[in-house]
This record gives C-alpha cells, sequence and structure tokens, in this order.
C-alpha cells in the first residue's frame, strides 16, 4: 500500500484478533505469557501486565520502501521467580532500501482557535478539510520552498494570508487567531 510520509504506529492482529507485539528494545520483550502484553516491574516489584501490546512509532519517509515482517522472536516471561524464554511470533519493521532524505516534501495543518468560525488553509493548489474551533486539520505534504499560505472562511472570504518558506522534512501548524485588535 501507499501512504503518504509521515509517522506512523502499525498495529498487527492475528485472525481472531489477537494483537502481536513488535520486535523492540529487550524491556519490550518482556511480555506477560497469557496476553503477550507489555510486562511492568521488577527487582522489589512484582512484574505485572501493563495491558499495552508493544508497537513502535515510527517516522516513514517519503520514497521510502518498507516490509512489515513477522518471524519466531525470543520474548521472556516470568513465574515470579525465574525468567523463562520462549519463541513466539513478533513483527518488524524493515526499510527495504536505505530511507531517502527528504529535500523534497514538508507538511502544514491548520489549527483553528477562534470561535464559531470555520476555516480552511489553502497551500499549493490544496485545501484542508474544513476546520472548526478548538480543531487541527490533518497535515498534508507540500513541496518545500517559499510558499503563500492562505487561511479561508469555508466560503472563500480570506482570513489570513502569509509567504511562509518551508523546509523540507518539516512539519508546520498555521494557527488561526484573533489578534488584539480583532484582525
Amino acid at each position: 500500500m501507499e501512504l503518504p510520509y509521515g509517522t506512523y504506529q502499525f498495529k498487527l492482529l492475528t485472525a481472531d484478533g489477537r494483537q502481536i507485539p513488535a520486535v523492540g528494545h529487550t524491556y519490550y520483550n518482556n511480555i506477560d505469557r497469557f496476553n503477550s502484553t507489555m510486562e511492568m516491574g521488577g527487582g522489589a516489584i512484582s512484574r505485572m501486565s501493563s495491558g499495552q501490546t508493544y508497537a513502535p512509532v515510527q517516522n516513514f519517509q517519503p520514497g521510502g520502501i518498507y516490509t512489515i515482517v513477522v518471524h519466531p522472536k525470543e520474548f521472556t516471561w516470568t513465574t515470579g521467580t525465574d525468567d523463562i524464554s520462549e519463541l513466539q511470533n513478533g513483527f518488524q519493521i524493515i526499510a527495504d532500501i536505505s530511507e531517502p532524505l527528504n529535500r523534497t516534501y514538508a507538511q502544514i495543518q491548520l489549527a483553528n482557535t477562534i470561535t464559531g468560525q470555520d476555516a480552511v488553509l489553502r497551500a499549493k493548489g490544496q485545501t484542508t478539510a474544513t476546520t472548526a474551533y478548538g480543531k487541527a486539520s490533518d497535515y498534508f505534504p507540500v513541496v518545500a520552498g517559499q510558499q503563500p499560505i492562505v487561511i479561508e472562511t469555508a466560503s472563500g472570504q480570506v482570513l489570513a494570508a502569509i509567504d511562509a518558506e518551508l523546509q523540507a522534512g518539516q512539519n508546520y501548524t498555521a494557527w488561526l487567531y484573533m489578534d488584539p485588535d480583532k484582525k
């Protein structure tokens, strides 16, 4: 599948709906053997299930090609006195090619802080969804560089405009707010 570049968390499920833990840092490989959730505690504190299955949040670059692999991995669970290592399926995300350096795209979104005012952000021919007061739009990618950014009402009345220099690989939020002069 193709996704816009950004930060994602993948959660893999078995056919019966159980979440498969990711292969990660050694700490996250200590699991509750009954439900594969991460264990907390250790030392003088008795171990207990966190209720959370490890799935990393990861940044993916434009042009990157990745594979999600499920394979047997050694996980550790404890009886309270002994640590026991067993193989069970875990997943990891592998970059198939070296992640390319993002020199082309930035991402931008709108955060609306004006009561009763719906707004949209327009940049490089793209527009966010209508964003209500107290909400933020989804990010959308734009080509980096000098960009005119316009925030409008849903009917097209310009509320704010600025020329901004957007740097590749950065995420930007345009905040719509009322200044002391009610502008």
